[in-house]
């Protein structure tokens, strides 16, 4: 019986960490995804500005 038990706790403990390890996939993966976007926004903000500041100096006369 306790050994009919143990492979029940088991089995379920198998199952959980499966679930867990998918869910950490599953975050890991956004976190990326959101890092990755941020960097992008960032870049595409530096580039704007530069090209702002640049078209905003007028030339010596």
């Amino acid at each position: 019986m306790i050994t009919l038990l143990n492979n029940v706790i088991e089995e379920a403990m198998n199952k959980l960490t499966k679930v867990r390890k998918s869910k950490v996939k599953a975050l890991v993966g956004d976190f990326e995804t959101v890092i990755s976007l941020q960097d992008t926004k960032t870049s595409h903000k530096a580039q704007s500005k530069a090209t702002t500041s640049t078209s905003l100096v007028s030339p010596e006369q």
